[in-house]
Parts: structure tokens; sequence; C-alpha cells
């Protein structure tokens, strides 16, 4: 599990690898009864400010969402990683948010886009951080 410390680290370097930089964030790591049912993160923004706080959900509550049945990834550090991108991705989507209608056609639509990009960045991600480490290592 990755500490809070370590996860405005990476919402930082996030930032710069998505070119958001001109985005303030203040990112929250949150618990219970923050954030609606079923609900791993999410991102309120300010779209004409640049300002956007994204809250997510505590990994330390991970094990409960799994028993309540939340397709989450076996590993906790990727998920927490997935969720903190897959939320910082709706920024470059900020106009199209504020036109779009919770639980709609085109909201669900446009969170399977993201989610399909999400994990495979992180996964590149991660995949080269392994690498310079173990290119470190030798």
């Amino acid at each position: 599990m990755l500490t809070d410390e370590r996860m405005h680290q990476l919402c930082e370097n996030w930032r710069e690898a998505l070119n958001l930089k001109d985005w303030a964030v203040n990112l929250q790591i949150v618990g219970h009864g923050i954030l609606r049912v079923g609900a791993m993160g999410d991102c309120n923004m300010v779209v004409n400010k640049k300002y956007a706080t994204i809250r997510l959900l505590s990994a330390q509550l991970y094990p409960a969402m799994r028993a309540a049945g939340a397709r989450l990834e076996a590993d906790d550090e990727f998920e927490q990683e997935r969720c903190l991108v897959h939320e910082l991705m709706h920024l470059h989507y900020a106009p199209l948010d504020s036109m779009i209608g919770n639980d709609s056609v085109a909201e669900v639509i446009l969170e399977q886009a993201i989610s399909s990009v999400d994990r495979v960045i992180v996964e590149l991600a991660q995949a080269a951080r392994g690498s310079a480490i173990m290119a470190a290592a030798a």
C-alpha cells in the first residue's frame, strides 16, 4: 500500500507526465462516507480556474470494497496509482464533463474510455520503473 506522501508525489509526477502542470490539484485520501457508494475516487473541478480536488478512497478500505463485490486489482499499489491517473485524466476532458449529465450514456462512455487508457498507462509506467531499478542494480 502506498503512503499518502507517496501518493502526493505520484500526483505531481503524473501531472507533469500528463501535461497537467497548469492545473492546481488538491489530492485528498478519504475514508468511508465521503465518496458515493462504490466509488474509488472522484474529481471536482473549477474549469475556468483550472483547479481540481481529487478524492481517492484510502487503500486501507480496499479489502472491505473487495468483500462488498468491487472488482479491484489484486495489487493495491497498482489500483491506487490507476485511480489517481484516472481522476487526473478527467482534467483533460473537463469541458466535456461539464456538458455531460451524471448517469448518462455519455458519462458511461467517457468513464469506459478513460478506464481503458488509465490501466495501460500505469502498466507501462510501472514496467519502466521496474526496468530502471533492475538496470541500476546490475
